[in-house]
């Protein structure tokens, strides 16, 4: 079967100068995206929708407030001001989250919240649902972006 993609003329040019297989990396995408959709929903024979109800049920209202404004941050920060190696660090899930040493970081939260990063601390007891949905937020950001980088 045939099926036509497309993709932006900077990818697409860098593909044509890399002299890559475009037919072999499409069809070993498309099978690793159709094996994590089977995996994840068919493989564990669940309704994802009920069980989803079902945990929005357990969550505090304020903890879900925080967690939407924290991953709006997340999601400005990834767009504006992260560096390439911040989301590549967070992504890598061996750090315990964001580096509050990173200068994009810093910026941010200075410009943002008003606040010096030490007296946030990203990790700070009672604001975890915020910093979750900031690095969820990041997180959405890179991996939209990171096969373009």
């Amino acid at each position: 079967m045939r099926m036509n993609i497309s993709v932006p003329d900077e990818l697409a040019e860098k593909v044509r100068a890399l002299d890559l297989p475009i037919s072999s990396v499409c069809q070993k995408a498309l099978a690793a995206a159709v094996a994590v959709a089977e995996r994840d929903t068919t493989a564990l024979n669940i309704d994802l929708g009920k069980v989803a109800a079902r945990l929005r049920a357990t969550v505090d209202a304020t903890d879900k407030a925080e967690r939407e404004r924290g991953r709006y941050d997340g999601i400005a920060w990834a767009t504006d001001h992260a560096t390439a190696d911040d989301l590549a660090k967070l992504a890598d899930g061996e750090s315990d989250g964001l580096d509050p040493h990173s200068p994009s970081l810093i910026e941010f939260v200075s410009a943002t919240l008003g606040q010096n990063l030490v007296e946030v601390k990203v990790d700070a007891e009672g604001q975890e649902a915020y910093w979750d949905g900031f690095m969820a937020g990041a997180m959405q950001v890179w991996e939209a972006v990171y096969h373009l980088v």
